[in-house]
């Protein structure tokens, strides 16, 4: 059985937005629940995916975006110097 720590990575980008730098979790619940229903048609349990997204899938959702655009706007920052 995968380690569904590889299988996040391996997933996680498609239940990213492309919207810009968010706020609020509850932008992710629709994304957290389609991310769990996912890992569970591969054989994961719920609890797994929380673990694995340290307690709270939104929330990791939500970093993961962040974090996605703060190193895209230093790259092009970098590209504009």
């Amino acid at each position: 059985m995968q380690n569904i720590d590889k299988w996040l990575e391996k997933h996680v980008d498609g239940y990213l937005r492309d919207t810009g730098f968010c706020q609020s979790k509850a932008e992710f619940r629709d994304a957290a629940q389609a991310l769990v229903a996912q890992a569970q048609e591969h054989g994961f349990t719920v609890q797994q995916v929380k673990v694995a997204c340290r307690g709270d899938v939104e929330t990791f959702l939500m970093e993961r975006q962040n974090a996605k655009i703060d190193a895209e706007t230093s790259r092009r920052v970098d590209e504009d110097r």
